[in-house]
């Protein structure tokens, strides 16, 4: 059997294919409709059989994506001629915008055939390099395909897309905030203060940022924030993109105010839609990183000072002890409550805006453990959580 191609120059991810397959001829009764939507099923399991035998994800049927590619059809036999171009036509991604779809990337294959046979129509598209690229693509979620009947022969339209299923940008913002109080305390000892009140004004700026055009101007009730040199603006389509810029962003930095914003939307430079975030932040200053040390270092002095006394074994601050009070300091703040003691730890957790009192007033827990040479301390500032009034909780872990 005859099998003739005649593939037309290629458009950047857009690809046309004219195949004749003789043996087959065109009467005057056209095929059902309802028989050419299961020859378009079957083009779709073909593809996806190509797919799945070298390990790639197998693409779902998408209803909108359909629409796209029977519209494009209805437009080649208006004009009756093969292409993915037409005088004041929409290019692919408008096409695809149409029928409400948010997508990273699109692809479009064409052919005329005078068979609708899928197992032919395929093999002509497979056996064709740049249509092949479009089918094999890892990138590509979704396809829809379009067979119409014309006395010319059968228009067919193969649309492909990676389509986005868009996140709540509130639940995005709020995993960006945990992400940076993990990254505060785990590395600084300190939370971040989220100023709030600053999302209006920092969603215009991601308006700006999504059409691809720079901040120059910072709005007058942000610029508290002093963050010249030190602002995230980026608009992706890809959520962990996202995360990967505030990680870079914010790494080694001690922050010790900020606010951020996300937004979800389209523009000319984003046609299948992106994420648009704004993060600005202050930098910590050096004293009130040294503010919580110092009053470390006064605790542990009045604690030794006690237990010298008593003549007990001077004690130091551990790093895995402070890591467990750190623990119980978390839970605490979560559930307050007087921690269950350990078998073979004594726990204080204790709140005060006086951190001098402690020593004195926990004299009888900071005098166990008469041989012990270490202790854990944790110390933060609960208003910096946006939690109860001004004040400081303290952590302490002593074995017995």
């Amino acid at each position: 059997m005859k099998n003739l191609f005649k593939p037309q120059k290629i458009i950047v991810r857009f690809f046309i294919i004219v195949f004749l397959i003789t043996g087959f001829h065109l009467n005057a009764v056209y095929i059902k409709k309802s028989d050419i939507r299961e020859i378009e099923k079957e083009i779709l399991q073909l593809i996806n059989f190509e797919r799945s035998s070298r390990g790639i994800k197998p693409l779902k049927y998408n209803s909108a994506l359909f629409m796209a590619a029977e519209s494009h059809n209805r437009k080649m036999i208006e004009m009756n001629k093969l292409s993915h171009k037409f005088k004041n036509y929409k290019s692919l991604d408008e096409r695809i915008k149409d029928v409400d779809v948010f997508f990273a990337k699109a692809g479009e294959n064409i052919a005329l055939s005078t068979a609708c046979v899928s197992k032919y129509i395929h093999r002509g598209f497979i056996k064709s390099k740049s249509h092949k690229e479009n089918i094999l693509d890892k990138e590509f979620t979704h396809c829809g395909i379009s067979l119409i009947e014309t006395k010319k022969g059968f228009y067919i339209t193969q649309e492909f897309a990676n389509i986005l299923a868009p996140v709540n940008t509130l639940d995005l913002e709020n995993n960006l905030k945990r992400y940076i109080n993990t990254y505060s305390m785990k590395n600084f000892n300190i939370v971040p203060e989220f100023v709030p009140g600053k999302r209006d004004s920092l969603c215009e700026m991601a308006k700006k940022v999504l059409k691809g055009e720079k901040i120059k101007n910072i709005p007058y009730n942000i610029r508290e924030f002093n963050m010249k040199n030190i602002m995230l603006d980026i608009a992706t389509s890809s959520v962990s993109e996202i995360s990967g810029y505030l990680k870079e962003s914010i790494k080694g930095k001690k922050i010790s105010k900020y606010s951020i914003a996300v937004i979800f939307g389209r523009s000319s430079k984003f046609i299948g839609g992106a994420y648009s975030v704004v993060f600005i932040f202050s930098m910590a200053k050096e004293k009130e990183i040294l503010e919580t040390e110092k009053i470390e270092g006064n605790i542990l002095f009045n604690i030794n000072k006690i237990r010298s006394e008593a003549g007990f074994m001077q004690v130091q601050k551990s790093k895995h002890l402070s890591r467990y009070a750190k623990k119980i300091a978390l839970k605490y703040v979560k559930n307050p409550g007087n921690p269950n003691r350990k078998i073979i730890y004594n726990i204080l957790v204790y709140r005060t805006d006086n951190p001098e009192i402690i020593p004195e007033i926990h004299r009888n827990f900071f005098l166990t453990g008469e041989k012990r040479s270490l202790i854990g301390l944790y110390i933060f500032n609960v208003a910096e959580l946006g939690l109860l009034d001004d004040y400081y909780l303290f952590a302490f872990v002593l074995r017995l």
